[in-house]
């Protein structure tokens, strides 16, 4: 069996969980090998996020979907079920109706119970059970888009963390629960499973839930693809002998380029039960082998390929883009620093930033703005699942991030003909771009730099944008041919 296994599958995904479902439509669609995905968070509307995908053709039929609380609740999670209506009015309690979906319930003038129904609808989405003292939430009960119980929450009096969870099924079983710390870490206690209402299995952490779940879901052979470092543990410490194939999505090392990360220590010091190494470039290949002894016959380079479109350049826009996280590691401070400066040369390029924030950052960067004086002429969006159509309209796209895994965004632009100015850092931009023919590469740090060559690429456009012929998805078919035969014959 061909299994990948990841931590989550958001609907509203980035870059891995892109790469990782690439990987498998390719492998299926050009190799014939089916894959069975595996996930480990919990998501109550992981049915329709598989419909979702599946609609917009990002995952075939043939590929499977399964979630850890799923197999928990004896797949009882995602039953289909009639929806369950829920009148609005309680007896006894006063209803105060705020917004459309949302309902205050009062107990004479105290209030008591917040609920929220899903959109247009009497099916229930979550209720808050209120504390008269605190004015606090102590208990939050949620429910799936059938309305149906899916979770309880409960919370501390005294610090309001949560404390306690309960998870059931369609049926209304418990199958499992978690207890928390009330301190400032909450720190997760314990984990309970049951089965028909009866306490059959206790964990202390979610990593030896998921080592359960791997060594009773996992045989002898099964071939492993893992994107998430967080399950590397359980997986390398399992009892069924699987070839074990470690995905890096980005780079291991700190923000100081020095330290190994320690969500990649397990991964790189446990090279006795990995079959393979699949990394992005040969530089991160070869700064691993640099600190760990880990033989060239235990790596598969294989970058992101991509399929060859017809080039469009007659509606570019004249504004500058960048696609990706609002977050530390993008240093989007670097990216408004270089545009104030690329403003002075008098051009009115705008600049158009496309993400969600992370951290904070987003703050931060209209504060930023506002201090160099360019608000006016950065334009902030909501994330894109348009990409292409952005990079199309675009002079060029900007990458300042301190490190990457790839910079998978580089490689997009440059496919649709638009350039990519990108600071040389770990990993992958010098691999995508060839200095002066699609882009231009930018020592890390040197904002002046970065903004001489904005004012170039408006002044001097390059002619012939292209994608570098190994990049292309023809490769990449060949790659994971070569891999999966390897695999096959060890």
């Amino acid at each position: 069996m061909l299994y990948t296994m990841t931590s989550t599958l958001p609907a509203q995904h980035g870059g891995r969980t892109k790469s990782l479902l690439s990987r498998i439509a390719m492998i299926e669609k050009h190799l014939g090998y089916a894959t069975t995905i595996l996930t480990t968070n919990y998501d109550a509307a992981y049915d329709r996020i598989v419909q979702i995908f599946r609609e917009k053709n990002i995952l075939s039929e043939t590929t499977q979907i399964e979630n850890i609380y799923e197999w928990l609740s004896g797949n009882r999670l995602y039953e289909a079920t009639t929806p369950l209506v829920t009148s609005r009015e309680i007896e006894g309690l006063r209803a105060v109706q705020v917004e459309t979906d949302t309902v205050r319930y009062y107990d004479g003038n105290t209030y008591v119970l917040y609920r929220k129904y899903h959109e247009a609808s009497d099916q229930l989405s979550f209720e808050d059970f209120m504390s008269p003292a605190s004015k606090k939430k102590v208990e939050r009960w949620q429910y799936n888009d059938n309305g149906r119980l899916h979770r309880k929450i409960r919370y501390s009096p005294k610090t309001h963390k949560k404390i306690h969870e309960q998870f059931y099924d369609q049926e209304g079983h418990i199958y499992c629960e978690k207890h928390y710390e009330e301190q400032k870490r909450n720190k997760l206690i314990s984990i309970q499973t049951y089965q028909l209402g009866r306490p059959v299995h206790t964990f202390q952490t979610e990593k030896d839930l998921f080592l359960y779940y791997f060594n009773h879901r996992l045989t002898d052979g099964d071939i492993v693809f893992n994107d998430a470092r967080l399950l590397d543990w359980s997986l390398l410490n399992c009892q069924v002998r699987t070839k074990n194939i470690l995905v890096f999505h980005n780079s291991h090392l700190e923000l100081d380029q020095q330290r190994i990360k320690k969500s990649y220590q397990t991964a790189l010091e446990g090279s006795d039960r990995v079959a393979k190494y699949l990394v992005l470039t040969t530089h991160q290949k070869d700064e691993i082998q640099a600190r760990f002894p880990i033989p060239d016959d235990q790596f598969a380079v294989i970058p992101h390929s991509i399929k060859p479109v017809e080039i469009d350049r007659t509606h570019v826009e004249d504004q500058f883009c960048f696609i990706g996280r609002f977050g530390k590691q993008k240093q989007l401070e670097h990216l408004l620093r270089s545009y104030a400066i690329f403003k002075r040369s008098g051009h009115p390029t705008k600049l158009a930033l496309y993400g969600a924030d992370e951290d904070g950052q987003l703050a931060l960067m209209k504060q930023m703005m506002y201090l160099l004086n360019i608000e006016e002429d950065v334009l902030i969006h909501d994330f894109t699942s348009t990409p292409d159509q952005v990079f199309a309209a675009s002079r060029a796209s900007l990458l300042t991030s301190r490190f990457e895994g790839f910079g998978l965004t580089v490689m997009e632009s440059i496919n649709v003909g638009c350039p990519v100015i990108a600071y040389d850092v770990r990993y992958g931009p010098r691999e995508i771009i060839e200095d002066g023919q699609n882009g231009y590469l930018v020592p890390e740090g040197d904002v002046t730099g970065f903004a001489e060559k904005m004012v170039e690429i408006v002044e001097r456009p390059l002619p012939h944008v292209r994608t570098k012929p190994g990049l292309y998805e023809t490769q990449g078919i060949e790659n994971y041919r070569n891999l999966m035969n390897w695999l096959h014959t060890e």
